[in-house]
């Protein structure tokens, strides 16, 4: 099977698909140099100068894949993407196009107001094809402050060529750049082993197996996205 990379909560990815609204031009981007550790495919990544960084930040690229903000015209391409394993393992039903442009407009309202929500379309950088999403949570219910719940999914066509990893490798390096996040976490569904492939190759440790407020038992992994750091699941779910 080709990867299947999904995860939770993008149930807001699906289950809430979500928004509309514009955002303004996004100055130039400007290459800098990613830490000496960066995989060595990973090592331009781009990122708006000036202003304020957070509310600012509306495109990211490594040269293969590019993160931006999405927009209502994504609207009709990101509701195809939504097929039966998305319904599965995230949705628990099918999402119509006055979610999607719902979760899109509140989006775009967080990021406006440097929210806890960092969402965005992933597309390849040479045509610029939104291919799917990637989103930070900074404010997930049962983790802990400074805590940042990553969440990607790939539509059918785009999976198996390592765009998710790529994806979730930029937005560890803008909630570092952009956010006060201490902690990274992905959480996949035990029954969705392709997707529980992907924290590995990024560093994630796995911590154990969660259940949600709503009675879903989740494999957590995590990593410390500042210092070095042991991680438990303590330190990074609540009680």
């Amino acid at each position: 099977m080709r990867l299947f990379v999904l995860s939770e909560p993008l149930v807001e990815f699906c289950k809430a698909l979500k928004g509309t609204g514009h955002t303004a031009p996004n100055p130039r981007p400007q290459a800098c140099a990613a830490p000496p550790d960066c995989p060595p495919k990973l090592r331009e990544y781009s990122r708006p100068t000036g202003g304020s960084v957070v509310g600012a930040v509306n495109e990211l690229s490594d040269g293969v894949v590019t993160l931006r903000a999405l927009t209502p015209t994504d609207a009709e391409v990101h509701l195809a993407g939504e097929d039966e394993p998305t319904v599965r393992f995230l949705s628990g039903g099918r999402s119509t196009m006055a979610t999607v442009l719902a979760w899109i407009e509140r989006n775009r309202l967080s990021r406006e107001a440097s929210g806890p929500v960092r969402s965005f379309g992933i597309c390849l950088a040479a045509t610029g094809t939104l291919v799917g999403v990637v989103e930070a949570n900074l404010a997930t219910p049962g983790f802990r402050p400074g805590v940042a719940n990553i969440s990607y999914g790939l539509y059918p066509g785009a999976r198996g060529h390592g765009y998710a990893t790529r994806a979730v490798e930029l937005m560890t390096r803008h909630l570092v750049d952009c956010t006060a996040a201490a902690i990274a976490a992905i959480q996949v569904h035990p029954e969705n082993p392709a997707s529980a492939r992907l924290p590995g190759r990024l560093s994630f440790r796995f911590l154990g197996e969660r259940v949600t407020a709503e009675g879903e038992r989740m494999l957590t992994y995590a990593k410390a996205l500042r210092q070095p750091a042991e991680l438990r699941l303590a330190d990074v779910c609540q009680p």
